[in-house]
């Protein structure tokens, strides 16, 4: 037997199996950290009345940053004939428009844009369960283009659900883009919507804290006390209310962690403010 060659394999072996064991070690502490990390920061949440109850331990992200288009809607829209018909009289110009069936629209900075076929009736409670069959209904009488939109909240306003389709880029919500359906104890009354026209991927990048790190980012809010965290992903955002949104036409549109609670409050947590 050749012992020499004997023990330079069994010296390989050892060596082997001693990276793979540190490597095991490695990582159990690293999961370790990662799990204490998190209990430290939902007890530190907890402290102010906030509570988490979902598992939110991941890695950093990398996601570019979108510039958006936006539809911009004015009296010579042709939206406005497309729902109230070619009748329709101008009561505020480039705001609000109505036809002789009641049906209106409201034209609100240039971009939203709300159709109501009639008022809201608050006397009937909605049912939520015949939603979808009255929205897909309600969108091929008026046909309205739904392409790349899809259900991703509701909630109730006044006694009428309010069910919100967001538009979708890369599996990731485009908050801006949507159309809220209105309904009430009748079905849908209307709806409104803002729309991106032209849309693309920058060469600036963002990267997205790892999600537990950026739940300490609710410590600023006060109107989330006594709240519970349900749910959290990643979705594209802007604040409309942080800038001057009826002169926006052109805009970017950041990644950002989004934060639902069990009281149907959302949180964005900007990388960026």
């Amino acid at each position: 037997m050749d012992w020499n060659k004997a023990k330079t394999i069994l010296i390989v072996a050892f060596v082997i199996l001693d990276i793979f064991l540190v490597s095991q070690v490695m990582s159990i502490k690293n999961d370790s950290r990662q799990a204490v990390s998190f209990d430290i920061i939902k007890e530190n949440l907890s402290e102010h009345d906030i509570t988490v109850s979902i598992d939110v331990i991941g890695e950093e992200m990398i996601l570019p940053l979108l510039e958006v288009e936006y539809m911009i809607f004015d009296s010579d829209s042709s939206e406005i004939s497309a729902f109230l018909g070619d009748e329709y009289s101008e009561l505020i110009e480039d705001e609000y428009y109505i036809n002789s069936d009641g049906q209106s629209i409201q034209i609100n900075q240039g971009k939203k844009l709300i159709f109501m076929t009639r008022d809201i009736e608050s006397g009937v409670k909605p049912d939520i369960s015949d939603a979808a069959d009255q929205i897909a209904s309600f969108v091929s009488q008026f046909k309205i283009d739904m392409a790349g939109f899809y259900q991703t909240r509701v909630y109730n306003f006044n006694n009428a659900n309010h069910i919100v389709y967001s538009e979708i880029h890369q599996g990731y919500t485009l908050e801006n883009s949507y159309y809220v359906f209105i309904q009430d104890g009748s079905g849908v009354v209307g709806f409104e919507m803002q729309r991106i026209k032209n849309l693309r991927e920058t060469q600036a990048n963002i990267i997205l804290s790892r999600p537990e790190e950026a739940l300490l980012r609710l410590l600023k809010y006060q109107d989330i006390k006594g709240d519970t965290v349900i749910g959290m992903d990643i979705s594209y955002y802007r604040d409309e209310e942080l800038i001057i949104w009826s002169e926006i036409v052109v805009d970017n549109l950041e990644p950002t962690w989004k934060v639902e609670f069990e009281s149907g409050i959302i949180k964005y947590l900007l990388e960026f403010e």
